[in-house]
């Protein structure tokens, strides 16, 4: 009876270092899908400095490779998305975009946001982009003031 726990022992440790290096639920992670390097242009229906916002990508479907990426604007409304690091770039995939106000310095005097409220919610935004592969330059971003967003090229715009 000894030897058959040195047997069940000997078909354990390999099934179980092989778990433990595939991942806790024993699923093996997927593989980080390569970065492109994409630059855009959001713009504004009034004048006014567009330093500080942050723009967002979002996954639409989590799980496929494509990942959240980010950019802080320009005061012209210009941006280079980054993933892990300033500039390096966004995954191939579709992306719902939200703009972020920039944030307030403690003391100064509350701004009227330049954009309207619902372009903070990458549901309620209506904004979406397909990245691909080739995807150097995205068509402008065009927002009206306190308006639906505007889409052009392969930008696209929810009813």
């Amino acid at each position: 009876m000894v030897s058959n726990r040195r047997i069940s022992a000997t078909w354990f440790l390999p099934i179980f270092a092989t778990l433990l290096l595939a991942g806790c639920d024993g699923t093996p992670t997927a593989p980080t899908a390569a970065l492109h390097k994409v630059t855009g242009k959001v713009v504004l229906g009034r004048p006014g400095s567009m330093a500080g916002i942050k723009i967002q990508f979002v996954p639409t479907k989590p799980g496929t490779g494509s990942r959240f990426a980010y950019a802080d604007l320009k005061d012209d409304g210009g941006f280079e998305l980054s993933t892990d690091s300033a500039g390096d770039g966004i995954a191939e995939g579709d992306y719902k975009i939200k703009l972020e106000p920039a944030p307030q310095l403690p003391g100064e005097k509350a701004k009227k946001p330049l954009f309207p409220s619902h372009l903070m919610d990458e549901d309620g935004s209506g904004i979406t982009q397909t990245i691909t592969s080739s995807t150097t330059n995205l068509p402008p971003i065009k927002l009206a003031q306190h308006a639906a967003p505007v889409g052009s090229g392969t930008s696209r715009v929810r009813d």
